[in-house]
């Protein structure tokens, strides 16, 4: 078997057409190489075979051998490994601006819509909404977790919901109840009444 070429180290690619090499057997290579990770001689011959004269599966092995195919393959794999690496960290910091441009637009628009909103105009549900939607905005910008639970009872203790009844009209009445007493430590001094509902599932976690 003939000796193994040595490869260039002009600065040229493993990949690229080396010293001794040639221009058929580079296109063979080539061949090979876009056969992809599962590429083997054999596959290769079938390849070349539709387009030329008919190939051995040995004279193709040699020439793999010889001018060093699966070295400089390996090579081009973990080349196009990194580059697509480098694409995926670059659309991902494109998307993140992206994201961030139109979080900025929403809010100029939001801001715009909120001051043509006077105090008069809000229901207890939005007053619960904004603080929800305010508090949520502060985590996120803070890198805070956007969801978490941290609810007091009397004195600073948790409010107390000892059993949950089975009958869903019981159930509706502990959560109304529950819930009045959060909003009543929210500082918005709304009766019982007010709250249907609606209001009560705006409520922050």
């Amino acid at each position: 078997m003939a000796d193994r070429i040595t490869l260039a180290d002009d600065g040229r690619y493993p990949w690229d057409r080396q010293l001794g090499e040639s221009e058929k057997k580079y296109a063979y290579f080539r061949t090979y190489l876009q056969l992809g990770p599962t590429r083997t001689p054999k596959k290769t011959v079938e390849r070349l075979n539709i387009w030329a004269a008919k190939l051995s599966r040995r004279t193709i092995q040699e020439d793999s051998y010889r001018h060093r195919w699966v070295e400089r393959a390996a090579s081009f794999d973990r080349h196009m490994d990194v580059q697509w690496q480098k694409e995926v960290i670059e659309h991902g910091r494109r998307m993140v601006q992206e994201h961030l441009k139109t979080g900025r637009e929403l809010l100029a628009k939001a801001e715009k819509a909120l001051d043509a909103i006077t105090a008069e105009e809000l229901s207890p549900a939005d007053v619960i909404r904004f603080i929800d939607l305010y508090s949520k905005l502060t985590r996120l910008a803070l890198g805070e977790p956007e969801t978490w639970v941290a609810v007091s009872g009397p004195k600073g203790g948790p409010v107390q919901i000892t059993a949950v009844p089975d009958d869903e009209q019981a159930r509706k009445q502990q959560m109304r109840a529950a819930s009045l007493e959060i909003a009543q430590r929210l500082g918005l001094g709304v009766a019982l009444g007010e709250l249907d509902e609606e209001a009560i599932l705006a409520m922050p976690e």
